[in-house]
């Protein structure tokens, strides 16, 4: 795979992973997300606890990793950050620093991020509730790649 093929399909499994996690955070890791049978009751219910209900996420999705995502990305950790932040923080295991255009690479990733948080409805709790979501990436000899901070601002406009 050339270098560039590489790139698209580390975009492609990050993109993928964004959506995988937050369907687990706000609807499977959740049951008051399915007891609830009005969708009205469901998010009320839900924003006024997001905060507990999103450390016990991440607790569980901790208990899992590191996790291998696909063959160039591990997901090493979450963390929820006072200030409604999450965070994650990923391995993208086949790649050196040296030998990537980190600019160029993030700049991709936090575009399909990005286009994911304002469109897909597993994100709308998390919107309404002004959460911060940042992604780490390091390479495989965990050498910092960079950081993705998507916060109100950007997915709001």
């Amino acid at each position: 795979m050339n270098k560039s093929g590489l790139i698209q399909a580390v975009i492609a499994a990050i993109f993928a992973l964004a959506i995988v996690t937050w369907l687990q955070f706000s609807v499977f890791a959740r049951g008051t997300l399915i007891s609830n049978t009005d969708p009205s009751e469901r998010l009320e219910s839900t924003n006024s606890n997001s905060g507990d209900a999103l450390k016990q996420s991440i607790e569980a999705l901790n208990s899992s990793c590191p996790r291998q995502m696909d063959s160039q990305t591990r997901l090493d950790s979450a963390l929820y950050r006072p200030g409604n932040v999450f965070a994650e923080y990923f391995t993208l295991v086949n790649l050196e620093k040296a030998s990537i255009d980190t600019a160029d690479m993030k700049t991709r990733i936090e575009e399909n991020i990005l286009g994911s948080i304002k469109t897909n409805a597993a994100f709308t709790l998390f919107k309404n509730s002004n959460y911060t979501f940042a992604f780490i990436y390091n390479d495989k000899a965990d050498a910092h790649l960079f950081d993705i901070i998507i916060g109100p601002g950007k997915y709001n406009n």
